[in-house]
């Protein structure tokens, strides 16, 4: 936003501008050979130049924490079965509403026995009325 508000201060950019958006009204497209065509050649030159002869401040710096990106977020850590190559073959969503349907799914061939039966321990399946 400041080099913005710097280019705004900046008379000889601001009018150019202000004229180029001006002819832009009055000719939303510019055919080549036209005095609009030639005239937005014009202004867009003088905008060009103007915005040379003065420095933009620097880009802020960048702080996002790229590795923190990257780690699970602890509540998915309780609930994420499976990553990678021992997922389902197509990605979608399961419901499994007992241990039965745990059993015969996908799951069953991508966890050990020891690992689906815990898993099954921790699961509150819904109860049916």
């Amino acid at each position: 936003m400041r080099n913005v508000a710097l280019d705004l201060q900046n008379d000889e950019y601001y009018e150019a501008q202000r004229a180029l958006t001006e002819l832009q009204r009055r000719n939303p497209v510019f055919q080549e050979g036209t005095p609009a065509y030639d005239e937005s050649q014009k202004l867009s030159g003088a905008w060009r130049r103007s915005r040379a002869t003065f420095h933009n401040c620097p880009p802020p710096k960048d702080t996002t924490p790229y590795a923190r990106l990257n780690e699970q977020d602890p509540e998915l850590a309780k609930r994420q079965v499976a990553m990678g190559f021992n997922g389902p073959a197509l990605p979608q969503t399961y419901i499994f509403r007992s241990a039965a349907d745990v059993h015969g799914s996908w799951l069953a061939t991508a966890l050990s026995q020891q690992a689906l039966e815990a898993l099954i321990a921790k699961t509150d399946f819904p109860s049916r009325s």
